[in-house]
């Protein structure tokens, strides 16, 4: 039994650059702060870990009250951006047929982790058209850091389907998710639709695909 997990934001969505302005735009207006959108520059590229990040270093104390409003602020942004003009959220290549047919292969479990909030994770799959109807997901909302969230994602597949994976392989377009899969024993395949080829190369991806359309993925 194998256990495949997606990353969400230019892995199975083209959505990384709306989900950032969006972001941005919810911290400056509730908390008053200027948001470098260099992710690498956090200890958690995730939206939990930025946030509580962006308090510690003005000294405020992080608040359940807070992270709810940024947090419902940027999911409301998101939306009316994505309802404006759709095209801002796209589906990567091949994204939607390849977790289709995966689904077909009983030796294979599939799983999601992201590291945006689930809600806004769910919103932009479905704009993308990538339907995870019955897929475990695990997100920012279980914890800030990315390796966190995939052993969570693991957690809920082998719950799931009551068997626990032999292997498991990491989809995902960032160094971020390198290093994470890399710190877990996973393997990884790079999605370099949105982000830099060289920089996945760099982080230590020795697989990477510009999108799902590779013959891997046919039925």
């Amino acid at each position: 039994m194998q256990l495949i997990i997606f990353d969400v934001d230019g892995t199975l969505t083209r959505s990384t650059s709306i989900d950032a302005t969006c972001y941005a735009r919810a911290v400056a207006e509730h908390l008053r702060m200027q948001v470098n959108t260099d992710w690498s520059m956090y200890r958690h590229a995730t939206d939990a870990g930025i946030l509580s990040e962006l308090l510690e270093r003005q000294g405020i104390p992080e608040t359940r009250p807070d992270v709810a409003a940024v947090r419902a602020r940027f999911l409301g942004l998101l939306s009316a951006a994505l309802t404006l003009d759709p095209t801002l959220c796209r589906e990567v290549p091949g994204a939607r047929a390849a977790i289709e047919s995966l689904r077909e292969v009983p030796e294979f479990q599939l799983a999601i982790a992201t590291g945006a909030w689930a809600d806004s994770a769910r919103l932009k799959l479905r704009h993308a058209s990538v339907g995870i109807d019955q897929i475990p997901l695990a997100s920012s909302d279980d914890s800030p850091s990315r390796e966190k969230i995939l052993e969570i994602a693991f957690e809920r597949a082998a719950a799931r389907s009551g068997q626990r994976p032999d292997a498991v392989t990491y989809f995902g377009d960032a160094p971020w998710d390198v290093s994470a899969a890399h710190s877990l024993g996973f393997r990884f395949i790079g999605i370099a639709c949105e982000g830099d080829m060289g920089q996945l190369r760099s982080a230590g991806a020795s697989v990477i695909l510009p999108d799902f359309t590779d013959e891997l993925f046919a039925g």
